[in-house]
Parts: structure tokens; C-alpha cells; sequence
């Protein structure tokens, strides 16, 4: 195996439905599932609820997908997805033969149903220490999460700070913690989340969660947790080596994104060689690199200076090829968004009868009196758009005195 290289065998999964007989048993027993009992009184994960509560609110579905993964490489045992169930043993027995494909199938292990208690995350500062208890970090569903993802995510983040936090107190480190925010990282958007809103149900990361995501990419992950891979020893030295090189190849080839590309003869005889045609007009170099089609060995052969930059590093040059508007928009939005966390706030503002803020906003920033925006915001409950109806209303508050001279 190359070094760095990891590609697993991967075996088929396959679908199946419920039908209309699988519907029948289900609601025959609605009355020995925990869920319409009262035996479970919590809320269930919104996004994947279990067989009975789908059958309850979408009876006039005539079937449900269902899921078959193998667990094994031997595929001997399979994970139905879509049917988490808390029925009785004997009540999945019929369910599961009742399924077409399913019908001899053997349970190897069967459904249940957990409630769990959780401690509010509000309690909690953003490095995930508890507020009330010192040197006390949780991490997952005792935060209110659900998702293997969700608690891996705090789990790292909760370590880390934990370990600092003693390296610090013996002066082995500079750095006293360690937050990541949500322009720079989900996690620090799920942590904010967690943080300041609680929950009142299984919580779960989504791209729509996050303000900034446009820059909170899968491929660039790597290169923005770069300085804190660093810092902290994270990643081997050849790796961190080679992402810095690739990032300083980024950075200092992006420019040509923005060049004229003046159609010549010379020109159009290497977009043709390299099977890229229909450029006879002026336009910028990045129109032509931002083709799905434009792949790393026909950048290399397209241009000279791209010949000995690594496929990672051309792969970024096409993203931002593709939306760098988009991208420096953003950008300009999250500076203008921290210079402006630097806004102070009146002695004599009132926060009472602002119009888009909560009663909870309103009483939380009336008894803590901050001085700046940025001191709202760690306000437990104090929300970006939050923070937004403040400025505004800062900005008004100041007219209004103009006004008044």
C-alpha cells in the first residue's frame, strides 16, 4: 500500500421497501411501542425516527426505503437502515419477514430503544468546559447531540482543551485553549450552536447551520486547520510540510485566475491539443480553468507554471476559479463582521423593546451590561443574528444623537 493511501474494499448495499402488510403488523402493535406508551417521554432524533413513528405520521405512504449494509466483508450479517423499531422481538420477526428479499432472514440482533438525559450545553463555555463545575469537559450526547460525527467532533475538541489547559498550568504551553469559530470550522459552528442557543431536541450539523459555509469546504479542510495542526503537533511533519508548500503554491498562483487570456493562434493550438475548445473570445484565464472538465494534467500541460504544483493545489486553484466572487465575498463579509465585533455599546442604550431581539436576548444583555459587541456575543443564548439587530440598532441609537446636535 502507498504511503498516505487508503482505499478499502467496498462492498454493495441494496434497497428495499415496507409494504402496505409490513404497515399492517406495525400498527396493529402501535400499542406495545414505548413511544406511544408514555414508558419514553423524550424527544426522539428528528432525522432518523424509528419505523413505528413513520408509519404514525405518513400512513398514506404506501411503503418506506429501507436499506440493506453489509457489516462484514464476509456480507454475512446486514444493518437494515430505516427500520429502528422498539417493538417487541416477536413483533420485528413478523416485520422483518413481511419485507420483500427479507423473508427467510435471520435477526442476529435485534431493535431497541434508548431516552437519555442530557446536561444543558448553555452551561457550558466554548472550549466545553462546564461553567459549573471547573476542569469538567463533556463531550456528545450528553451535550444534547445525536450522530457519531457530533460527538467525535467535541470529543477532539474537549481533549484537546482539557489537555492544554493542565500543559498551561505547567507552563509546557502558550497556548491557554483552543475554539474554533464558526467562520473557520463546523465544529465551531456546532459549538456556538450548542453553546449559546442549547437545544431543545437531538442536535445535528448541517451545511445550512453554518453563515460561511461556501468556505467551509471538505477539500480545504486540511488547509484551514493547518495552523492548528501545527501548533499542536497534530499531523506528521512530512504532511504539514507539504500542505505549507501547497498553500503557499495557492496563494501565490492565484493571481493568474484573474489574468486576460487574449485568444492567439499559440493559445488555441494548446487549448485544442488538450481537448479544450470553444475560447475565440477575450475572457479571464480563470473562465478556462474553472471547467469541470479541466483536470491537473491538462493544467500542467495548459500553462507552464502549474507543472510542478500537486493535484491538491490545482484542485484549489479551479474551485476558486470557479466561484472566486463568491468567495471574496464571503471573506469581505467575515472581516466586516469581526471589525464591527469591536462596536461599543452606549452606557445609556437601552436594549428594552428592540424589535428582533428575543425577552431572553433582552434580559440577558440587560443584566450583563456589555461594553462591546464582541462581549455580547459570549453571552450564553446571544445569537449571530442577534448580534446583527444589535449593531443595527447601535448605528440608529448614534443617529439619533447626531440628530438631536
Amino acid at each position: 500500500m502507498k504511503h498516505g493511501y487508503f482505499r478499502p474494499k467496498e462492498l454493495p448495499c441494496f434497497v428495499t421497501y415496507t409494504n402496505e402488510k409490513t404497515h399492517k403488523i406495525i400498527e396493529e402493535n402501535f400499542y406495545r411501542a414505548p413511544l406511544f406508551t408514555g414508558q419514553i417521554q423524550g424527544v426522539g432524533p428528528r432525522y432518523c425516527p424509528s419505523i413505528e413513528d413513520k408509519i404514525n405520521r405518513f400512513r398514506d405512504k404506501l411503503r418506506h426505503q429501507l436499506f440493506l449494509e453489509p457489516q462484514t466483508y464476509s456480507a454475512g450479517e446486514y444493518y437494515v437502515n430505516g427500520l429502528s423499531t422498539s417493538l417487541p422481538y416477536e413483533v420485528q420477526e413478523q416485520i422483518i419477514h413481511s419485507i420483500e428479499g427479507l423473508e427467510n432472514a435471520i435477526i442476529t440482533r435485534y431493535g431497541y430503544a434508548i431516552e437519555y438525559d442530557y446536561s444543558q450545553p448553555t452551561n457550558l463555555f466554548h472550549t466545553l468546559e462546564s461553567r459549573i463545575v471547573k476542569s469538567l469537559y463533556l463531550a456528545g450526547q450528553i451535550n444534547g447531540t445525536t450522530g457519531y460525527e457530533e460527538a467525535a467532533a467535541q470529543g477532539i475538541l474537549a481533549g484537546i482543551n482539557a489537555a492544554l489547559s493542565i500543559l498551561y498550568t505547567q507552563g509546557k504551553s502558550k497556548r491557554e485553549s483552543l475554539v474554533l469559530s464558526r467562520e473557520e470550522s463546523y465544529i465551531g459552528v456546532m459549538i456556538d450552536d450548542l453553546v449559546t442557543k442549547g437545544t431543545n431536541e437531538p442536535y445535528r450539523v448541517f451545511t445550512s447551520r453554518a453563515e460561511y459555509r461556501l468556505l467551509l469546504r471538505e477539500d480545504n479542510a486540511c488547509f484551514r486547520m493547518l495552523p492548528y495542526s501545527r501548533e499542536l503537533g497534530l499531523l506528521d511533519e512530512e504532511i504539514l510540510n507539504q500542505l505549507e508548500v501547497d498553500l503557499e503554491n495557492i496563494e501565490k498562483h492565484l493571481p493568474i485566475l484573474s489574468e486576460s487570456y487574449t485568444p492567439n493562434k499559440q493559445n488555441l493550438e494548446r487549448l485544442t491539443r488538450i481537448g479544450e475548445e470553444g475560447f475565440q473570445n477575450k475572457c479571464h484565464f480563470g473562465l478556462i480553468l474553472g471547467r469541470d472538465s479541466m483536470k491537473p494534467t491538462k493544467m500542467r500541460k495548459l500553462d507552464p507554471r502549474f507543472s510542478g504544483l500537486s493535484a491538491r493545489a490545482l484542485k484549489q486553484l479551479q474551485i476558486h476559479a470557479k466561484y472566486q466572487n463568491y468567495i471574496e465575498k464571503q471573506s469581505e463579509q467575515i472581516k466586516r463582521s469581526e471589525k464591527n465585533l469591536h462596536i461599543e455599546i452606549p452606557l445609556d442604550f437601552s436594549f428594552e423593546g428592540i424589535s428582533g431581539l428575543s425577552l431572553e436576548v433582552i434580559e440577558k444583555l440587560t443584566l450583563a451590561k456589555p461594553k462591546t459587541l464582541k462581549e455580547a456575543k459570549l453571552i450564553s443564548g446571544i445569537t449571530p443574528a442577534s448580534l446583527e439587530v444589535l449593531e443595527l440598532h447601535i448605528a440608529l441609537y448614534h443617529k439619533r444623537q447626531k440628530e438631536k446636535k
